[in-house]
């Protein structure tokens, strides 16, 4: 395994972060008509199955509770209608939680440094979702690798049987697509950051659009709703168009919530820095600009709802609910998500109006404040404290983590042509 070098690309940048305070708006007022509606089951789910399951795939028991503490149910929550059957939503749960336990893998985990070990992993996983979703190949041999990357798959097993079980074979090659998109484009290394160079915001994008796991989460709508699909529904414009302002608003909130863990991991893979060093502007600067794309893909995601209702082309009223409640529901529903857990702030980093405040912190500093943090929320019962919260309550501290037919636009947003312009390097 290769060792990390001690003067990590970039490291200079890095250490000019420390200090910095950084402010993150209120991402409920750029989609205000949206509003949180959780299972009544899903108390129940994270306490009878979600939890369990995590302790049982992930052999670290410091990454486990982390996890745990995490409260991915909260998403399948919001995500699954409470109509669906308990099974359903706790699936979605564990399909949700899997994105963390697989990505990490690569981001901060065993695979980071050894970049062989990665591409050999990766091929597996390509190979272990096409048997498992559509029985196509052989069933991949993972003793090869060790405990903590067999679980990694295997604890998925269970997430298939059940979307098999209930979803027509065209509906999971659409699943499935997108599925072997998003593994096939990780990479354990800042691939677009290679030694000191620094990619245009465009770059960055191409990039950012096939690793944000959306599309898959998108494609999993069809099983949450319990209706079938044809590619050609996924085909429409407007549907494809959904599916877009979707993922980026996935990808661009969750870039802004995430920024921390990122830099404490050693990561810049991130739309904030990008801004930074491509502009010459500080970091809050960069999260404030961030916040006016994400308000532009807000309003794509309305316009989107809008068309696909208005569309000529035939989609049944069906299936076009399930999307439109569904990706309303991925986009804000992992915001939310992201307020209310433990992954990325602190109980006192949350001002009102569902604003966030935090300091950038040293390197170490910041990496152990996080995993104490992690440790109080879980040994003083924070994260079971705010579980019980009224409802109302939490909307004060208000994210499932990817998904378009293999015809995705990759080119940029029209509307974020004018922002992008003011970079001093275009």
């Amino acid at each position: 395994m290769t060792e990390q070098s001690a003067d990590t690309p970039h490291q200079a940048f890095r250490e000019s972060l420390e200090g910095q305070i950084v402010t993150i708006p209120s991402i409920y007022k750029l989609l205000p008509e949206w509003q949180p509606n959780l299972h009544e089951d899903y108390e129940r789910a994270r306490e009878e199955e979600l939890d369990p399951w995590i302790r049982r795939w992930v052999p670290d028991e410091r990454t486990a509770r982390s996890l745990c503490a995490a409260d991915f149910g909260r998403f399948a929550g919001v995500w699954v209608p409470g109509c669906q059957p308990y099974r359903v939503l706790c699936t979605a749960a564990k399909y949700f939680a899997w994105y963390f336990v697989y990505d990490d893998i690569f981001d901060c985990g065993s695979l980071k440094h050894d970049q062989q070990a990665a591409e050999t992993y990766r091929q597996a996983s390509l190979q272990y979702f096409n048997f498992t979703l559509l029985g196509k190949g052989d069933q991949p041999d993972l003793s090869q690798f060790d405990d903590e990357l067999q679980k990694a798959l295997h604890c998925w097993d269970e997430v298939g049987e059940h979307i098999r079980e209930v979803c027509s074979e065209e509906t999971r090659e659409v699943l499935c697509d997108e599925m072997l998109r998003y593994v096939g484009s990780l990479n354990n290394i800042d691939s677009i950051f290679r030694e000191n160079e620094m990619p245009s915001v465009e770059e960055y994008w191409s990039r950012r659009e096939a690793t944000a796991a959306v599309y898959c989460v998108v494609a999993t709508v069809p099983f949450i709703y319990g209706v079938d699909i044809q590619k050609s529904d996924v085909n429409i414009p407007a549907m494809r168009d959904l599916w877009k302002h979707t993922s980026y608003f996935v990808h661009i909130s969750n870039d802004m919530f995430s920024l921390r863990k990122e830099l404490a991991d050693d990561q810049i893979e991130n739309l904030v820095p990008v801004l930074m060093l491509n502009r010459g502007i500080d970091c809050n600067t960069a999260m404030q600009q961030s916040y006016e794309l994400l308000h532009a893909t807000a309003k794509g995601l309305q316009r989107a709802e809008s068309n696909l209702s208005d569309s000529p082309q035939q989609v049944s009223p069906k299936i076009s609910t399930a999307f439109v409640q569904g990706c309303f529901d991925t986009a804000m529903g992992l915001a939310h998500w992201s307020y209310c857990g433990a992954r990325y702030f602190k109980p006192s980093e949350r001002e009102d109006g569902h604003v966030i405040k935090f300091t950038i912190q040293g390197h170490k500093r910041q990496k152990d404040d996080m995993i104490s943090t992690k440790e109080v929320q879980k040994t003083a019962g924070l994260a079971t404290w705010y579980r019980f919260l009224p409802f109302g309550v939490l909307l004060i501290a208000p994210k499932i983590y990817s998904l378009v037919a293999s015809t995705t636009l990759r080119w940029v947003p029209r509307g974020w042509i004018g922002i992008w312009s003011k970079s001093p390097s275009h």
